[in-house]
């Protein structure tokens, strides 16, 4: 894989228990996601 932007994302809600969502990004700087990819990571974070 050679990705220009990649997001990946779980949702994990076990019974009885705390629900995560583990969330990772990464943007290729040569093709200049490196700004949606920190937009995206700051809404990831402003839903906790």
């Amino acid at each position: 894989m050679h990705p220009k932007y990649i997001e990946v994302k779980g949702v994990f809600v076990p019974r009885g228990g705390i629900a995560i969502h583990p969330f990772a990004n990464w943007a290729n700087p040569d093709y200049g996601y490196a700004d949606i990819a920190a937009k995206r990571l700051f809404e990831q974070l402003d839903m906790a």
